[in-house]
């Protein structure tokens, strides 16, 4: 079996089990709306429910890597003997939108009438903040099922899980907000009357909502979006102004890692042996490598009359940079 084939072979399979866990979990999402699609971009929304898209393996591995975290997280807190359930639904007829929620964890105190839910993301990098997407499928959850169940106090977090560096990160605090709620649901019905108008194509998918934000690149619509279409996008002036910022602190950073490098080299040197300190076995190390003398080499070929470019191959490569505008 060849390699390409091997891999595309995983892939199908992927794709299957992506397609049997959504519709054994989340069933026919073309017939409702949820939490998570409230507070994403109401275009992609739309545009997913009439025609889910054929994600990539890096998407398929992202999704797996998501439940693998909320059976990790289950496995936690049965462990930790916590009462809790997992997919809860919330289901509710809203003026004509069917509205369907799958929470991922809710954690219930029938004796203090609480009810806390615990959304879990699973992001390729940790943010500092939750996105806004997240802050409102979170609010959208808690109102429903705080109109749900009307006699218990309704709370919410987020946890954000990686499997690498960053590990756990938890969001907590989270509040009924009858004001956003309010507004949240006036969103879904919108979002839904865009749905059904775009499905009997009353309206060109160019009319539906647009919003950008840094999750823009993770959208299987971004080389259609209307909005990506301009020079300019304001909406992303904040996230450019963020990583200017980190890009600032980061040679700032590179700076005194050096310089504490350098410190610690000193030592070694002076010490002539490695030594411990802060829970680490500090070593210096002497390294070779060998090289190949660019300039002798076309000298040679030169001399026996072969041209060094006949050697030459092109690469190409993504390059990325920020230069101010005038």
């Amino acid at each position: 079996m060849s390699t390409n084939h091997f891999l595309q072979n995983i892939e199908a399979a992927l794709q299957k089990l992506a397609r049997s866990h959504t519709e054994d979990t989340l069933g026919d999402r073309s017939t409702y709306l949820g939490a998570s699609e409230v507070g994403s971009c109401p275009r992609k929304t739309v545009l997913t429910k009439l025609s889910p898209p054929t994600h990539d393996l890096t998407s398929l591995l992202h999704f797996k890597r998501g439940h693998m975290a909320e059976d990790i997280l289950a496995e936690a807190f049965v462990k930790s003997e916590y009462n809790f359930e997992r997919q809860v639904e919330v289901q509710c007829d809203m003026d004509g939108v069917p509205i369907n929620l799958h929470i991922d964890f809710v954690f219930t105190s029938k004796t203090q009438k609480v009810k806390k839910i615990l959304e879990v993301k699973s992001p390729g990098s940790m943010p500092e903040f939750p996105y806004a997407s997240w802050d409102m499928q979170t609010h959208f959850q808690m109102g429903m099922l705080a109109q749900k169940h009307k006699d218990y106090q309704v709370s919410a977090g987020i946890l954000g899980f990686q499997f690498g560096k960053d590990g756990l990160q938890l969001w907590n605090g989270y509040e009924p907000n009858m004001q956003m709620f309010s507004g949240l649901k006036e969103r879904a019905k919108r979002i839904w009357s865009f749905y059904e108008k775009a499905k009997m194509g009353e309206i060109d998918t160019e009319a539906i909502d647009m919003e950008v934000s840094p999750l823009c690149a993770y959208c299987h619509a971004i080389s259609t979006c209307p909005k990506f279409q301009a020079f300019e996008l304001p909406e992303l002036d904040e996230y450019v102004a963020e990583y200017i910022e980190l890009k600032g602190k980061e040679k700032k950073v590179k700076a005194e890692i050096d310089s504490r490098k350098e410190d610690f080299l000193t030592i070694l040197e002076e010490r002539g042996s490695s030594f411990k300190a802060g829970g680490r076995i500090l070593r210096r190390t002497e390294c070779s490598r060998s090289s190949t003398d660019m300039k002798a080499l076309k000298e040679f070929l030169e001399s026996i009359d072969v041209a060094p470019d006949r050697f030459d191959r092109s690469t190409s490569y993504v390059k990325f940079d920020m230069v101010k505008a005038s």
